[in-house]
């Protein structure tokens, strides 16, 4: 599947850092398309708390985000999961739906994430969600 829209080259500075960082913690990077260049791009500076994620999200426009969460195994080990979360509000308008769902695959790949999660309700973000949807049953 080709790919609509290409990704800012700060935009994966900016993974690699999250990467690279796992001081960070919990930290996210709520990323957006912009419709004039055909570009994904990083909505604000720097990272996201995901405590504070979903009250960043707009409610009628898709969102990709890249996140680094910490999770403790059972165990007691403890990994850095770089996640992408597809956030699709069912308000949003069907061809924005479309150009996000045409770049989905591509942002993924280069985003290097290891697991993908799909939400279209933003108070869904938060840390029991994902450790509920991250830790293996």
């Amino acid at each position: 599947m080709t790919s609509v829209c290409t990704v800012d080259q700060d935009l994966l500075n900016q993974i690699e850092a999250l990467r690279r960082d796992n001081s960070q913690g919990n930290a996210a990077i709520v990323c957006k398309i912009d419709q004039s260049k055909f570009l994904i791009v990083q909505e604000s500076d720097g990272f996201v708390n995901i405590e504070e994620l979903g009250d960043e999200l707009p409610e009628s426009s898709p969102r990709y985000i890249v996140l680094s969460f910490k999770l403790t195994h059972d165990d007691g080990r403890v990994s850095y999961p770089m996640v992408f979360v597809n956030y699709s509000p069912s308000g949003a308008k069907t061809e924005l739906c479309m150009l996000y769902a045409s770049s989905r695959t591509q942002f993924q790949r280069v985003a290097q994430t290891t697991k993908t999660l799909d939400v279209d309700e933003a108070e869904l973000l938060n840390l029991e969600w994902l450790q509920d949807k991250l830790k293996p049953k």
